[in-house]
């Protein structure tokens, strides 16, 4: 039962809907030495953004997560439906960037020089990711999770 849960996790991830996302917003996207950052948290499904290039990036929607997509969560990031490619609005791009910088361990890496860009780093340079651990049970078998949570870091 135990490696049958595992396989179940890793079809779902590898059948996972990817998409990609056009950013033709002003502000590009940055990356950091912590590439693949959690878009939207959950405890079972996370939704993952990896930045590709300044105006293309990646989000990966676990499969039993994009079977359910609501229209309020495909509007956060385009309009009412999210296909193989969406035009990211605005206002998601600056999100994704502060969640780059929060998931950050050292390095912040970017294209090009912006103003907006220090301010991002150094309103959000006491954050760390965070391993958390928990546990499901799954037909009579526990599964040990390790999942990420973002947070300020302690002095």
């Amino acid at each position: 039962k135990g490696i049958q849960a595992i396989n179940t996790t890793l079809h779902t991830y590898y059948y996972s809907t990817w998409i990609t996302l056009i950013n033709d917003g002003d502000q590009e996207f940055i990356t950091s030495d912590n590439p693949v950052i959690i878009a939207e948290e959950s405890p079972t499904d996370p939704v993952f953004f990896v930045p590709v290039k300044p105006r293309l990036g990646l989000l990966i929607i676990p499969k039993i997560r994009a079977d359910r997509l609501s229209k309020e969560f495909c509007k956060k990031y385009d309009n009412d439906k999210l296909d193989e490619r969406a035009i990211v609005k605005p206002n998601k791009v600056k999100t994704l960037n502060k969640l780059m910088v929060q998931s950050a361990e050292s390095t912040v890496l970017y294209h090009s020089e912006a103003d907006w860009l220090g301010n991002l780093v150094a309103k959000y340079s006491k954050w760390c990711v965070e391993i958390v651990k928990s546990e499901m049970l799954v037909e009579d078998v526990k599964i040990l999770i390790s999942s990420q949570r973002r947070r300020e870091k302690r002095d």
